[in-house]
């Protein structure tokens, strides 16, 4: 069965009074995505006591730092008219920072996120990002760490975004809802590069038009259909709460975690008794 966790930046820690290690175990959760997002928390990941006091914390309270999201990226431009040389060489440094904080913390993916100023909208855009995330599994492999994109493309350019890199330790950071905002099918992209995903992957739900977030299986994003499909598709790794918990009201993280829950129990409820039952007996290629 898939294990739960959730985005640090999704946490509502401050209001408890909690750092989000603390948060994070309250909520009966035992893995975060870990934000690298400020010229501040990068310079951190050079200091010797900074690292050790967050390996401390995790010890701690039993909650692993599974991924490291290099949010930095949409404030840099890596890629398009605004991209220049000089920030990309600077990207990759912090990518080289990142990795080696992931070998000592023992974190097994470090992921880049195209959006803003690091969107992928041309086909130079997405051979720029290509390069830059190329070079970042390359440095990534030897450590034993895989190193992944989330991105708004739709299924046919992440194809080309995969075999554009070309390393065997690149994946795709999956979101469930992503997709939707940007006008894509997350079906398609499931059947077409299932098998390059991240073993974790982000959930969250929503209403378009809007930018907001809904209760999970309350908003347009057909979970249920989704996490059953993944789950088909054979997905035992961690599904990454990524809703706005403190700042949007009507959200609660227990509620969202036992609607979660009961999806994937259900599913392999239904899986026990045979694919004839799943959607009516459909398989996992529909």
């Amino acid at each position: 069965m898939p294990q739960y966790g959730i985005a640090a930046w999704c946490v509502d820690s401050a209001s408890a009074g909690q750092d989000v290690f603390d948060a994070v175990a309250l909520q009966g959760l035992a893995s975060v995505h870990f934000a690298v997002d400020t010229a501040d928390a990068v310079a951190r990941l050079a200091q010797p006591a900074w690292r050790a006091a967050v390996q401390r914390r995790c010890r701690e309270t039993g909650v692993r730092i599974s991924c490291l999201a290099l949010n930095i990226a949409e404030r840099t431009p890596l890629c398009g008219s605004s991209a220049d040389a000089n920030s990309r060489r600077w990207f990759h440094d912090v990518v080289l920072a990142a990795l080696e904080f992931a070998a000592e913390a023992k974190v097994p993916i470090v992921y880049v996120p195209s959006f803003g100023l690091a969107e992928i909208t041309s086909n130079d855009d997405l051979r720029e990002m290509a390069d830059l995330l190329a070079r970042a599994a390359e440095s990534a492999r030897s450590l034993g760490i895989e190193v992944a994109s989330e991105n708004s493309l739709g299924a046919e350019s992440t194809e080309r975004l995969i075999e554009y890199v070309d390393q065997e330790n690149f994946r795709i950071l999956f979101d469930i809802y992503n997709p939707r905002r940007w006008g894509h099918c997350p079906t398609e992209i499931i059947k077409s590069s299932f098998a390059a995903f991240a073993t974790q992957i982000h959930i969250k739900d929503g209403r378009l038009p809007g930018y907001g977030n809904a209760p999970l299986g309350a908003g347009d994003g057909e979970i249920v259909e989704i996490v059953q499909n993944l789950l088909r598709r054979g997905f035992d790794g961690i599904f990454v709460l990524e809703n706005g918990y403190g700042k949007v009201s009507g959200l609660d993280v227990k509620s969202d975690l036992e609607t979660l829950r009961l999806i994937c129990d259900r599913s392999q409820l239904n899986a026990a008794r045979g694919p004839a039952l799943i959607d009516g007996g459909q398989h996992a290629d529909s």
